[in-house]
């Protein structure tokens, strides 16, 4: 009995204590700490939110003065009610008195907290001195928009643990284009106080997960909040797949082509309207209509002795329909041009020596000569009303610990923050290499090819011959990484960095016959390959012309 009496006392001492002290409860009720990286970004949202009650000191004209000692509790932006004291009202069968009536009349918004100074402004209604300022303890009603390019598993988790918290009364949002005044007339009619909006701020290999909240009155931002999303925790939550992958490994269509084919790339030439599948071969470009008809809409000769090295499209003079961006060597000379189809037919706009490459939509430059005391850098090609180099992309491009440096069609830039690029780059051994701007080497993968390495000299300068290395094409999908691993089976593989490793997961596997290059476009990978003998080669090559080239089109689900 003595032990029961003791518990209640400690029990009852606890409670008073706590009402004595309101911040205690106001740390009591915040989120736990949590790894979960949605939880987490849900937790710092929570506390726009926290339940409070204050006094209003004073006030100066719209300024409303707060205790000092009540800005632990307050954040700016936090948006609190005034409630004015009214009457007392008294219990009716013992008369004795319980409170007073309260009268919601305004609404205040924190501007200002500091130690010696906490101030808010009046956003409506009236408030006066010795009025209480208060954010319920009642759960606040919210509409949740969800973005239709954040993945859905990211989504649906992200309203899951809002729900969790809680704190807020969810609405489910029928917009379809995230236009926020839309937004606000249906948060308005639902009677939602905030509107939660979720999308996706993805960078390269980085996924990343924006809660923005909006005050419904008025449409002001409260919160920006960003979750960097690891790849462990995507799988938690989505088994099934690591962001996409193939949805079959036989192709969805294959076209056959002439057996010199050596190059492909997809861009809007002819129609912006439409894909179309570029084609270079030994000593021409041809641009194929994307569909089953295979119709060549345009046709060019290589320069006499040219050999093709890279071929691109990007749209960087903004007219609607891309460029093509062709590298060819002749005679130990790497030289650049750019195209413009007009008319069904190639019509030159640019050319320079050196080597050139698209990349994030961005054109890049390298020269020819890597033993230069410039160490070989890498520039952006721009438009100004004519193409011209530009800034400098990557000042240092060599790899670490040697001599080597970076070819421009074997390394793959992307931005950790805006100042930070991180390079992903094939060594002359055909292993994959992971380094910072200072070329300090964060991560070094297996050999991810026997066979892909092409060598070939330049003489750029007329004075150093120098030997270069071109492995298969490093490309990017959906903010990942993908690269071609024909070790054993011909594979294509997506990458992706958690900071500490790189992980990978194969999106289409056993390609049929040997891979010679591949472009991707809109959530398709178009794979030029060349039919072979050996025992893995499948039925749809029975039959066919032994040194045929096809591109084989492959569908990807997200």
């Amino acid at each position: 009995m003595f032990k029961i009496i003791k518990k209640i006392f400690f029990i009852a001492l606890f409670l008073h204590l706590l009402a004595l002290c309101p911040q205690w409860s106001q740390q009591l009720y915040a989120a736990p700490v949590s790894t979960n990286p949605i939880q987490a970004l849900i937790n710092r949202t929570l506390v726009y939110f926290t339940p409070i009650d204050i006094v209003i000191k004073d006030i100066k004209s719209k300024t409303v003065f707060i205790e000092p000692s009540a800005g632990s509790l307050l954040i700016k932006g936090m948006r609190l009610d005034v409630i004015e004291q009214g009457d007392v009202f008294y219990h009716p069968v013992t008369k004795e008195e319980i409170g007073h009536l309260e009268n919601n009349t305004g609404v205040i918004e924190i501007a200002d907290v500091d130690k010696k100074n906490v101030h808010a402004q009046i956003i409506n209604g009236v408030v006066n001195k010795s009025d209480k300022a208060r954010i319920t303890n009642s759960k606040i009603k919210a509409l949740y928009f969800q973005q239709s390019s954040l993945d859905w598993y990211v989504g649906d988790a992200c309203y899951r643990e809002l729900l969790n918290s809680k704190r807020f009364e969810m609405f489910d949002s029928k917009n379809k284009d995230g236009d926020l005044k839309k937004l606000i007339a249906e948060a308005k009619e639902k009677g939602a106080q905030i509107i939660l909006y979720a999308d996706d701020v993805s960078q390269l290999m980085k996924p990343i997960l924006r809660l923005r909240i909006y005050w419904t009155s008025d449409g002001k931002e409260i919160t920006a909040e960003n979750a960097e999303l690891d790849y462990k925790y995507i799988k938690s939550i989505n088994p099934k797949s690591t962001l996409l992958f193939a949805s079959r490994s036989e192709p969805i269509m294959t076209f056959e082509l002439n057996s010199d084919a050596r190059l492909i790339t997809v861009g809007s030439f002819t129609d912006r309207n439409k894909k179309e599948i570029l084609i270079v071969a030994d000593s021409s470009l041809s641009i194929y209509q994307g569909d089953t008809n295979s119709t060549i809409l345009a046709q060019y000769q290589l320069p006499s002795g040219a050999e093709p090295l890279y071929v691109g499209a990007v749209d960087l003079n903004q007219s609607g329909r891309d460029e093509v961006i062709l590298t060819t060597i002749n005679k130990d000379i790497i030289h650049s041009y750019i195209y413009e189809i007009e008319n069904n037919k190639f019509n030159l706009k640019w050319e320079t020596d050196g080597m050139l490459e698209v990349m994030q939509n961005k054109l890049l430059y390298q020269g020819c000569n890597p033993k230069g005391s410039s160490a070989n850098p890498i520039y952006y090609v721009k438009w100004d009303g004519v193409y011209k180099i530009g800034d400098v992309y990557l000042k240092q491009a060599a790899l670490p610990g040697t001599k080597d440096n970076i070819n421009l069609y074997n390394f793959i830039g992307f931005n950790i923050t805006n100042d930070e690029i991180l390079t992903l780059i094939y060594d002359p051994s055909n292993h994959l290499i992971l380094t910072d701007m200072n070329k300090k080497k964060l991560w070094q993968g297996e050999e991810m090819s026997s066979s892909s390495v092409i060598t070939y000299t330049s003489n750029c300068d007329t004075k150093t011959t120098t030997q270069w290395y071109k492995n298969n094409k490093l490309m990017i999908l959906n903010k990942n990484i993908l690269v071609v691993n024909n070790k054993s089976a011909t594979n294509i593989v997506m990458l992706w960095w958690d900071g500490n490793t790189i992980d990978n997961n194969v999106i289409i596997n056993d390609i049929n016959g040997k891979l010679i290059d591949y472009a991707v476009s809109d959530g398709w990978i178009y794979v030029l390959t060349k039919s072979t003998f050996s025992k893995e080669t499948k039925n749809f090559f029975k039959g066919k012309y032994p040194f045929m080239t096809y591109v084989q089109v492959f569908s990807l689900n997200y």
